[in-house]
């Protein structure tokens, strides 16, 4: 049984409040516990990280974390310029497998979690998300269902749903989203079944390459859905800004373009039709 006080190096930390180790006749060791630390992530970083420590290690097998789920609890987490505070969510390993897993072939993580209840930031603006099943490699993919994002601040915000994401987890966080809806507090237009490229990098948020449907909010409409392809929205600086080539669904002739700035900060916003 042991205990080792906080360790400081290159801008990370690490303690184990405490650990009971046992081996077995042949050598293995099995080993549970807890842990608590701060630094690097593959994506971001986090602080005030704590986890249950749970696993095995032996000569032939390597070394194996967490077979069974374990509450993962922070005081902050930072992901693709998405900062949480004092949160927490369940992590569970693929069926028969781990966690983490580190041997002769390399080290591997993979996890899920039947939804997420996150808080925090995006850039400066208050960020709420929920959502269905995740799940996500390093090295490898992230991909969640049902995601549900609120931006701003409460009673002016913001509010996007996605079907499905799918991201590359690297220096920057890209990937794919289908089935989005997005709806901006102060600009009186509905953006409807997106589908389109994703991208997190520098501080800028961009959904690229979009198919989608516009709507007007007012009832009764003063137009007729139009669609897009090839749609762009930008988050950067507490404003998004969105532009795209409207055209009529049956004929597909080009009608007008749109031009969307939405300020998340101050919950301004306007629509340009040329």
């Amino acid at each position: 049984r042991l205990v080792m006080p906080e360790y400081r190096a290159g801008g990370g930390s690490l303690a184990i409040p405490a650990l009971a180790v046992v081996q077995n006749p042949q050598g293995a060791l099995g080993f549970g516990g807890s842990l608590r630390a701060g630094g690097a992530l593959p994506g971001g970083l986090a602080d005030g990280l704590v986890l249950p420590l749970s696993g095995h290690w032996s000569q032939a097998a390597g070394l194996t974390l967490w077979r069974d789920c374990a509450d993962v609890r922070f005081d902050r987490l930072v992901l693709g310029g998405a900062r949480f505070e004092k949160r927490g969510v369940l992590l569970c390993p693929p069926a028969g497998g781990a966690i983490v897993r580190s041997d002769a072939h390399g080290t591997r993580i993979a996890a899920g979690t039947a939804g997420l209840d996150l808080a925090g930031h995006l850039g400066e603006s208050p960020v709420r998300i929920r959502s269905g099943q995740l799940g996500f490699a390093v090295p490898g993919t992230l991909a969640a269902r049902d995601l549900d994002v609120r931006l701003g601040p409460a009673g002016t915000e913001s509010h996007f749903t996605l079907a499905r994401l799918d991201a590359r987890i690297g220096k920057d966080v890209a990937g794919r989203f289908t089935g989005a809806d997005v709806a901006l507090n102060a600009v009186p237009l509905d953006l409807l079944d997106a589908a389109g490229d994703w991208r997190y990098a520098g501080g800028r948020l961009l959904l690229s390459n979009a198919q989608l449907t516009v709507e007007d909010r007012v009832k009764p409409g003063r137009f007729e859905p139009l669609t897009a392809q090839g749609a762009d929205l930008v988050l950067q600086d507490n404003v998004i800004t969105a532009n795209a080539l409207l055209a009529n669904p049956k004929s597909g002739r080009e009608v007008t373009r749109v031009a969307i700035v939405h300020d998340l900060g101050t919950a301004a916003g306007h629509a340009d039709l040329d």
